[in-house]
């Protein structure tokens, strides 16, 4: 799936780019993928989907991204400088919505395309955003636990970066559909910051203050596929 909506992104750019600089090689089409990181597995996999839709698609792809997701200013210095090699295109997944909207219309002012994926940009230079409904998201895996946890007992949430779209969509749709279970309580969210380390060690802290605690809702990757203490 993830394949296939890289090929889908990079169709998408090559229907919109129209009159842009050339960069690289001059019989292909550059495309710059910016993502949150590239230390995690998620990213990785993207990568994988997109440089086999470059192939096929016979576009130059640039895959960058900062060491974490946190790393929100060497994310703004990797779009400045698609920018000034003139790449054609950029896919851009933000790490946070309103500190990468100044690049993105700074990319837009010199006729360089940008598409969000999987979090969007607070401005209306993206010409179109990709991504998973992660409100909607977010509510299924309300519903999914209350189901596990018999629809009662106390709940944490491990969220990821404060700022990512992503990240408070899911949360948000998490709260909202835990609405509807009355006897589900969520006693907490912490920020993971996308670090597997710090997501253990507050799952350890809650475990600890909440020995009867039902259930965790980890809104992404970093912040559920670590090896978990016992219980």
């Amino acid at each position: 799936m993830r394949w296939m909506t890289c090929i889908l992104i990079l169709t998408v750019l090559l229907a919109v780019l129209t009159g842009c600089s050339i960069a690289g090689d001059s019989n292909k089409k550059q495309i710059s993928l910016i993502v949150k990181s590239v230390d995690s597995e998620y990213w990785l996999a993207v990568k994988e989907g997109a440089e086999k839709a470059a192939k096929e698609e016979g576009v130059e792809l640039v895959f960058q991204g900062p060491p974490t997701e946190t790393d929100i200013n060497e994310q703004l210095t990797l779009v400045q400088n698609a920018v000034t090699r003139q790449a054609d295109a950029i896919v851009l997944a933000a790490s946070d919505s309103k500190a990468l909207a100044p690049a993105a219309e700074q990319a837009d002012k010199v006729n360089i395309t940008v598409i969000a994926i999987d979090s969007g940009v607070e401005s209306d230079k993206i010409k179109s955003f990709i991504a998973t409904d992660n409100v909607q998201a977010g509510e299924k895996a309300a519903d999914t636990l209350a189901g596990m946890i018999g629809k009662k007992g106390d709940v944490a949430i491990i969220n990821f970066v404060p700022g990512a779209a992503t990240a408070m969509d899911r949360e948000q749709g998490f709260k909202k559909g835990s609405n509807k279970y009355p006897d589900m309580k969520t006693i907490t969210t912490q920020y993971s910051q996308s670090d597997k380390a710090r997501a253990l060690s507050i799952t350890t802290d809650i475990l600890t203050a909440h020995p009867n605690v039902s259930g965790f809702f980890a809104t992404n990757n970093r912040s559920a596929l670590v090896p978990h203490p016992e219980i």
